[in-house]
């Protein structure tokens, strides 16, 4: 899927796929937010896309392991420079009230849930914390978001 969705838009440059849920997408926020103070990178993109019809039969077999059926979803992160240094705290960390907002606002939506919380953020602006759990493992990323 991010294969076709940078063909559709003409995206170039290199990329990486993380797998994990909202816990890879705080990992992979983190890792552009590192480039672009590093320098490495002018602008970053992190693009989730979930498709529950390619996972129907996976979640038929294995439906106790998630306490409600997947949704589909897309949500895309732009970030640029500018702000102070992400804070990455990859253990323990509990559930934030951004994160508990964008699963009522978009439902179960796995590694989008960490993008919702940031569009939401973007209402106040300034420092935002946002993190995501997959099978027990939580992450959690402090940074700046632009209003």
């Amino acid at each position: 899927m991010p294969a076709e969705a940078a063909i559709h838009y003409g995206l170039t440059g290199a990329y990486v796929i993380l797998v994990g849920g909202p816990a890879a997408t705080i990992d992979a926020l983190w890792q552009v937010e590192t480039l672009l103070a590093a320098g490495a990178a002018r602008r970053g993109l992190v693009l989730a896309v979930e498709t529950f019809e390619e996972c129907a039969t996976l979640w038929a077999r294995g439906r106790w392991t998630t306490p409600r059926p997947l949704v589909e979803a897309a949500a895309c992160a732009v970030l640029e420079p500018g702000g102070p240094a992400p804070a990455y705290q990859p253990v323990g960390a509990p559930p934030t009230s951004l994160e508990a907002a964008a699963e009522r606002r978009a439902g179960a939506t796995l590694a989008c849930g960490p993008r919702v919380a940031l569009a939401l953020a973007r209402r106040r602006g300034g420092i935002a914390r946002v993190s995501g759990c997959w099978r027990r493992r939580r992450a959690a990323l402090t940074l700046e978001v632009a209003a």
